[in-house]
């Protein structure tokens, strides 16, 4: 059996069904538990919601060709579990989000913190193994010592673009991924602010994941700077017309200082858009290493307008061709197949 222990997101709902369509568990039993109850719709007889309880019992008990593959660790009752079942933990596999791994960077706030990374400490080093980005693997080696087996699967870019998008008239620039704080907006609209007379509109989707102030704050700054060419998105729109919306940006700012956004990242890749991510993060190395064609959040204060929306159309049509040959969901299907039967000996 494989057990995925998961919490509500979209893209927990996408990877559900992208498991079903692709058969990615071929000639295994699967169940998806979530640790409360979410709003995604979901539903079939191999989903689950738990207690902690429940949860340790099951941890407890795995028998000895069971998996569980943690989607994201950042749950004290996981933390919780894990330590009380350290003895099970090289049947556990990680697929590393980026904010869970990052933790480490953070748990210094609070004594509730720095009880949760002793926690994590012990834990993750005795995980069997690993999913997703390879950097972030590499970074979990030097920060927890870890030395489980590491797989190139994660989760498929869904609904790609089979061709780059054509962009007319005002170039639409994509802000951040939430209202988050690690988006590091205001830092962005200042260096963006030499700008502000060009024709541009800058989108900041601000729907969820900040405090109301922190949202208030980055609206006041981009009305400063920017006037009406500033458009905070502030209701969550359906997925269809969020792809939609994507389609219509020709340039994505991240400011983070961790990896975030890939989902964003990669449908963009395969629209044509020109994509800015810091050089110090993570995801930054692990796409050039990957052949795509991607620039340096930080060297935004040294260039001008016209090298800051400048692209060549064949490196946008090179992105087109790699997102769809690395991260379609024919691709990451295989990848997880071949994890499951080493896995799974």
């Amino acid at each position: 059996m494989v057990y995925h222990v998961c919490n509500g997101s979209i893209y927990i709902s996408q990877f559900y069904s992208f498991s079903r369509d692709y058969a990615i568990h071929q000639n295994v039993d699967k169940q998806f538990i979530f640790l409360s109850k979410n709003n995604l719709g979901l539903k079939g007889a191999d989903i689950k919601y738990f207690s902690f309880i429940q949860l340790l019992k099951l941890f407890l008990f795995l028998k000895k060709k069971d998996r569980v593959i943690l989607h994201s660790y950042n749950h004290p009752l996981l933390y919780i579990c894990c330590f009380i079942c350290s003895f099970k933990l090289n049947q556990f596999a990680w697929v590393i989000w980026g904010g869970d791994l990052f933790f480490y960077r953070e748990y210094r706030t609070s004594l509730k913190f720095r009880i949760y990374e002793y926690l994590r400490r012990i834990t993750i080093k005795k995980f069997g193994y690993f999913f997703n980005n390879k950097e972030d693997y590499l970074l979990a080696q030097k920060v927890y010592s870890i030395k489980g087996v590491y797989f190139c699967a994660g989760y498929p870019q869904l609904n790609l673009k089979e061709g780059i998008v054509s962009h007319i008239g005002k170039i639409n620039i994509l802000l951040g991924n939430s209202a988050d704080p690690t988006n590091n907006h205001i830092e962005a609209l200042k260096s963006l602010s030499k700008f502000s007379k060009e024709k541009i509109n800058i989108y900041v989707p601000l729907s969820y994941g900040g405090t109301t102030e922190y949202i208030k704050s980055v609206i006041e700054c981009g009305r400063y700077y920017f006037g009406n060419q500033f458009i905070p998105l502030l209701d969550i729109l359906s997925y269809k017309k969020y792809l939609e919306f994507l389609d219509s940006i020709a340039i994505m700012i991240n400011n983070h200082n961790r990896q975030q956004a890939l989902g964003n990242i990669g449908y963009l890749l395969s629209t044509g858009a020109k994509i800015f991510i810091k050089s110090r993060v993570t995801s930054f190395s692990e796409l050039r290493n990957s052949g795509y064609v991607i620039f340096d959040t930080e060297a935004l204060s040294e260039i001008n307008f016209e090298k800051f929306v400048q692209m060549d159309e064949v490196d946008k049509i090179a992105n087109n061709t790699l997102v769809h040959s690395l991260s379609s969901s024919a691709t990451m299907a295989k990848r997880w197949n071949t994890a499951f039967q080493i896995m799974l000996k």
